[in-house]
Parts: C-alpha cells; structure tokens; sequence
C-alpha cells in the first residue's frame, strides 16, 4: 500500500486519525445477509479466493 500511495504520503496519517475516531457499537440483532451460491470453478470463485488470500497474506492482487 505504501508503494501505490506514495505520492500522498500524508494519506497514511489521515487514515489513522480516522480510525482513531471510529466508535465501536453493539448491533441489536445478528446480521442476516444472504447466500449465493456460486458454480467451484466459475471465474467469479477463483477471483473471490484470489482476492481472499491476498487479504489474508497482505499482497497485491495484480
């Protein structure tokens, strides 16, 4: 992230003092969101596990 945005470097600042104004909240209820079900080698699931693992491992997608 710090390569893409290096030409605005105060961006990681301004993200931070973001964060450090967000206040956590207690939903009433359990969100219900819901299912799609989506075809094991459909283009859109190998995306989704791309996209996941690079998330889950702190690397580019491209």
């Amino acid at each position: 992230m710090k390569k893409i945005f290096a030409h605005v470097p105060e961006a990681f600042e301004t993200i931070g003092e973001i964060v450090d104004k967000i206040e956590p909240f207690k939903l009433k209820q359990d969100v219900l969101l819901p299912v799609f079900n989506i075809p094991q080698n459909s283009l859109t699931l190998r995306m989704l596990k791309m996209v996941a693992n690079a998330v889950r491992t702190h690397t580019s997608v491209t």
